[in-house]
């Protein structure tokens, strides 16, 4: 098993490394088969030996693995070249040298290409290397054969005991481990040298008082300057992020790795620094408040006009350069990272993807609706945004859950995956013990209309039909008409809208068709109601009344029902609360 660092928006370099890495490995060992998966950031190759090293014959691994390295090798550099022409200098460099000119400084006219790409280069030296070296090997052999991890500092012996351990859940966490230990200590590096340049400017802005002028030619490129500024502040939201998604997974990564049964591998995943995650957070914090603290200083010689009475231009200008290197540097690297937040190791190793042939099945007889391994991805712009990571969850008959969480945590996409309304990337969803995400089409939707109802926060009413007619539907979608047709008068009585049974929606308040919404999920007595937000456009009164007549319908009926809300208020009519965040279910309910 093979694995290394990849960008998925560029799969056709992704697919030609392993291509080569198919027909080196092929050359090397006897195999019939390299499978090539997906854990998240990262491509795994598994090879499945057609003839296995006969037991006492010494077994040369070192060859194969030269050429796996090599493969890893070839596509860093690759890839580094790629975005080295797509990341290049923008091409204001002209601004500057007209500020130079016309101040006569020649000296740092010439240092000006130079202190451009002296940060750049360095990242993305850094960047070359981290694609070279994250990467994992584990040789998995029969039992006559010694297995081992090969990591770019680390050969770890297991022996024969490794013969117990999940291969999945071990290259997870050695992925992340090995990144974590490149990614994060050179973030460090380079925060504080971005805020070294910072504070340095901030010292010889502070020799200039608010009476200062600039002459107008060089206010162009003061005004580029703080775009740069301005922009890299932008990048340091996501560098935040990025920082606390890694940190957080590589701390669980370490512990895992620190328990298993090899002595270099403990030593390896010993955490130097547990409170790194923290001092990143904290050193991005404090270059976004300086340059906020700077930028109404700029702006401040921005509306002085006059003869440029400016001690040391040539200091100032130094400076500006050198932190416009600094930001070019570090949006480099957030951008080549930006995935980052997007991968998570998760217990029991299920961060594949796609995986042959994994078999799901129901982890409890009791269960009404439960889900298993429960993954989906969406493309957005150049990232791939996890919406789900391996969810697990049982829903028991009768019961009244709310999914609750804060914006963009999953739980829309959670309720459609259960309702069978889309499709997972990976996992499971049962319903009855059986999986409705191995259905067709045509039997999924009958078993929807069966036994499904759905109540939506825009109401999915149609408005040229009376609330009579829109409570109908179901029925006449699910051949049900002659069965239950009888009984709408008497449920929008119930649901308190009787005397506008003939009105069209556009009649209605939204109180009134959100009530309309309700009585036609409950017209065909479905087995389960999923409710998504349905009081997200109410007030505050009109959302209690709705949600009374839910709870009082539940518990005369006794109705499974589902219910996605950010409401913490209307969380408390459910009798069991599920929260998401960033795709899996948390204990902790702090938003």
């Amino acid at each position: 098993m093979a694995a290394t660092f990849v960008d998925w928006n560029q799969p056709d370099k992704v697919i030609s490394m392993q291509k080569k890495l198919r027909k080196r490995i092929k050359r090397k060992v006897k195999s019939t088969k390299v499978q090539n998966n997906r854990i998240n950031t990262f491509s795994v190759s598994i090879v499945n030996f057609y003839k296995l090293p006969i037991v006492g014959r010494s077994f040369d691994r070192s060859v194969t693995e030269e050429k796996i390295r090599e493969v890893f090798n070839e596509y860093a550099k690759t890839m580094n070249i790629h975005y080295q022409k797509e990341l290049q200098y923008n091409g204001d460099s002209h601004i500057y040298n007209d500020a130079f000119k016309f101040l006569g400084l020649e000296e740092l006219q010439n240092k000006l290409g130079e202190i451009q790409h002296s940060v750049v280069d360095k990242v993305e030296n850094k960047l070359e290397e981290i694609v070279s070296n994250a990467s994992v090997g584990i040789w998995n052999l029969p039992d006559s054969f010694e297995d081992q991890i090969i990591l770019p500092d680390l050969v770890a012996s297991f022996g024969k005991t490794s013969k117990d351990l999940d291969l999945t859940t071990l290259i997870d966490e050695l992925l992340v481990a090995n990144l974590a230990r490149n990614f994060l200590p050179f973030s460090k590096e380079i925060l504080e040298d971005a805020i070294n340049e910072f504070t340095q400017l901030m010292a010889i802005i502070k020799k200039y008082d608010q009476y200062t002028r600039i002459h107008p030619k060089l206010k162009t490129m003061l005004r580029n300057f703080i775009g740069t500024i301005s922009g890299l502040q932008e990048s340091l939201k996501l560098f935040d992020r990025e920082v606390s998604k890694i940190y957080t997974v590589s701390i669980d990564a370490f512990d895992y790795l620190h328990g298993l049964p090899s002595d270099q591998l403990k030593q390896w995943a010993t955490v130097k620094n547990r409170e790194l995650g923290g001092e990143l957070n904290d050193l991005i914090k404090t270059l976004s408040l300086m340059i906020s603290e700077i930028k109404p200083s700029l702006r401040i010689l921005l509306t002085n006009d006059g003869d440029s009475n400016i001690e040391k231009y040539d200091l100032l200008l130094d400076k500006f350069m050198h932190i416009k290197a600094h930001a070019a540097g570090i949006r480099q690297w957030v951008y080549r990272f930006e995935d980052i937040p997007s991968f998570t190791t998760i217990e029991n190793g299920i961060a594949y993807e796609s995986v042959e042939d994994e078999i799901y099945l129901p982890k409890s007889s009791n269960s009404f609706i439960e889900t298993t391994k429960l993954f989906k991805m969406f493309q957005r712009g150049n990232s791939s945004i996890y919406a789900l990571r391996g969810v697990d969850l049982n829903i028991e008959k009768g019961e009244f859950v709310i999914v609750r969480g804060p914006s963009g945590a999953g739980k829309t996409t959670l309720l459609n995956l259960m309702a069978g309304l889309d499709e997972a990337g990976r996992g499971a969803v049962f319903f009855k013990g059986q999986n409705i995400m191995k259905l067709k089409d045509g039997k999924r939707s009958k078993l929807r209309r069966k036994n499904f109802s759905f109540i939506f926060q825009n109401y999915a009413l149609i408005p040229h039909l009376t609330a009579t007619e829109n409570t109908k539907i179901p029925l006449d979608l699910g051949g049900l008409s002659k069965k239950f047709a009888a009984g709408i008068q008497e449920l929008l009585d119930s649901v308190g809208i009787g005397e506008y049974s003939d009105h069209k929606p556009a009649l209605l308040s939204g109180g009134q068709m959100q009530r309309l919404g309700i009585a036609r999920a409950l017209i065909n007595m479905p087995s389960v109601i999923f409710a998504d937000e349905p009081t997200g456009d109410l007030d505050e009164a009109t959302s209690i009344s709705v949600m009374e007549l839910l709870k009082k319908y539940h518990e005369e009926t006794g109705v499974t029902i589902v219910m996605v809300t950010h409401d913490e208020k209307i969380a408390k009519y459910g009798n069991r609360e599920i929260f998401l965040r960033d795709g899996q279910i948390v204990d902790n309910l702090q938003e």
